[in-house]
């Protein structure tokens, strides 16, 4: 059993003063023109939120051609496929002999717009037949047309099941850890319950990453943290937002909210990881 956690309780997640942003556009023949050249004289094709996201940066992101893969930090096409790289992008990724780099290093209090603009960069430099990595997963990222709007919370983020072993169904995410925080698990799930359970970390991740731009700043040390109550309230409202989907303001299941306990626990990852416990099933999408 879980031990109880104190609702009163105030998690700390200290996060990172930079964050490094990054995409590789890979493709199977070498690369022709100037990245920077074409970031600029295509950038009038974004949507406005992507176009303002990389006018801010500009200055700062960075562009690398590689003609040589063989010293590239092109991730395995076996850790693709796990998640979600079909065949045809696997064959891109192993016909391909050039790319280009697109990186950005900023403090992360911009992290979000850092990553859409790297992801607006990748877009604008994606011909047809080249294989966009995302690194921070590592995925196949599918970029959409550069004029489509800025992505989703959910579009930052995979959710990866798991069976343990006696104790149900276990559902996290990978992709947190590109803004400085930690990513979401939650374990002993039924299997009926798993689809409500991916939607509620998806809320409770667009709640995290809304809240980077409110961390607070202690004068020791100069750290900036992210502070959370241990038990948390999440709407519904929370989790529709996070899939930037169209709602009827008046639909009252929107006022529907859970308490989601939270634990704080060391990981692989410097980010560590929350721990969410909760009936999230019954509160939010129960009938």
């Amino acid at each position: 059993m879980p031990e109880p956690v104190n609702p009163a309780a105030t998690l700390r997640i200290v996060l990172p003063a930079r964050q490094v942003a990054t995409a590789l556009v890979l493709r199977a023949d070498p690369v022709d023109g100037d990245p920077d050249q074409v970031i600029s004289a295509t950038a009038h094709r974004l949507h406005a939120d992507a176009r303002e996201a990389l006018a801010i940066h500009a200055g700062d992101l960075r562009t690398i051609v590689m003609d040589d893969l063989t010293q590239a930090p092109v991730p395995p096409v076996e850790l693709l496929a796990v998640f979600g790289a079909d065949e045809r992008s696997r064959s891109r990724v192993r016909a391909a002999r050039s790319g280009i780099a697109v990186a950005l290093v900023r403090p992360h209090e911009q992290s979000l717009s850092a990553q859409i603009a790297v992801r607006a960069a990748a877009s604008l430099l994606t011909r047809d037949g080249d294989v966009v990595i995302d690194t921070a997963i590592p995925r196949v990222w599918q970029v959409a047309d550069p004029g489509t709007e800025s992505p989703r919370t959910v579009d930052w983020l995979v959710l990866d099941r798991s069976l343990g072993e006696n104790t149900g169904m276990g559902t996290r995410t990978h992709g947190l850890a590109r803004f400085g925080l930690p990513e979401l698990s939650a374990a002993g799930l039924d299997a009926g319950d798993l689809p409500a359970w991916d939607a509620t970390l998806n809320g409770l991740a667009h709640v995290l990453v809304r809240g980077l731009t409110v961390a607070e700043s202690p004068e020791v040390g100069g750290a900036r943290e992210l502070r959370l109550p241990a038990t948390l309230t999440l709407s519904l409202a929370d989790v529709a937002a996070a899939y930037a989907e169209p709602v009827d303001p008046e639909d009252p299941t929107l006022a529907r909210t859970t308490q989601l306990q939270l634990v704080l626990e060391p990981d692989a990852d410097d980010t560590g990881v929350l721990r969410v416990t909760g009936s999230p099933a019954t509160d939010l999408f129960g009938d």
